[in-house]
Parts: C-alpha cells; structure tokens; sequence
C-alpha cells in the first residue's frame, strides 16, 4: 500500500502533511463553534482557531510543493503522537500533575536519551512551573489533580 502511494506522489512526508492539514481544519471549524468573540472580548475559540489558521498557511506550501526524497517511517514521531493522545486521555480523568510528569519524563528518556533521575527531574519541575504560571498566576481554571481544580 505505501508502494502506490509512493507511485501517487503521497510519500511519508506528504502524506503527515496532509493529514496535520485536515486536523487544523477541523480545529478551526472548532473554534468558531466554541466562538471567537463573546461579551466584547476573545471567546474560548480564538487562539484554537488562529493557531489552527496559521498552521494551515505554513502547510500550505509543504503539501502543493514538488516531493522530496522520502526517509524511511521513523518510530519518534509516532511514539511523540502516543504521548500526546496519552496525555489527553488521561489529564480529564485522573488530573494533569500525573499525566504531565509522566509524559516529559517519557519524552525526554526515550526521545532524547537522558538519564532516568534527569528526566524525572525535568517532568517534575516544567510540570511545576506550567502549575505555577497557569494555575497560580493566570487563574487558569484546570483539573490538577482527581477532585482538585
């Protein structure tokens, strides 16, 4: 299967491409659901949509460019992807301290080789400071641990 699309000019490389374009696409028609502008002030949809926006702009000419030679599929990026769903499955749950620290030190053992108490070390203090610039100083509201926001 990847041979024909090899042959249709829909290499590894081209076809993320596309793929990453269809999810900013469905994040923008997301973040005008959710509303760009209420009360006089940003709604909870602008930043997605205009991340999802420019993201779409940069693609753009990645997707419509001439094909490069292709790498062969790496297990990096699909294991990055992993953590991410992971993390986004289990933050509602089960709160976003655990899952946090959990993933940055996953992320940083596995794809950067890091030692095992290095990585722990970074999960725990990013996962800190991303508390304590969300939660603490921007009141953002979000579910740090089972029960507790």
């Amino acid at each position: 299967m990847l041979a024909k699309l090899g042959k249709m000019g829909l290499g590894a490389s081209r076809l993320t491409t596309i793929l990453l374009a269809v999810m900013a696409a469905v994040f923008v028609v997301g973040g005008f659901r959710l509303g760009l502008w209420i009360d006089g002030g940003p709604g909870p949809g602008l930043m997605p949509s205009l991340s999802a926006a420019l993201l779409l702009v940069l693609l753009v000419p990645m997707v419509l460019g001439a094909p490069r030679d292709e790498d062969a599929l790496r297990w990096e990026p699909l294991f990055a992807v992993a953590l991410g769903g992971a993390f986004a499955l289990l933050a509602p749950r089960i709160g976003m301290v655990a899952p946090a620290v959990v993933m940055i030190t996953l992320w940083v053992k596995v794809l950067h080789g890091q030692s095992w108490l290095r990585s722990g070390l970074l999960g725990l203090c990013l996962t800190a400071a991303g508390v304590l610039v969300f939660h603490v100083a921007l009141k953002v509201p979000m579910p740090l641990l089972p029960g507790v926001s």
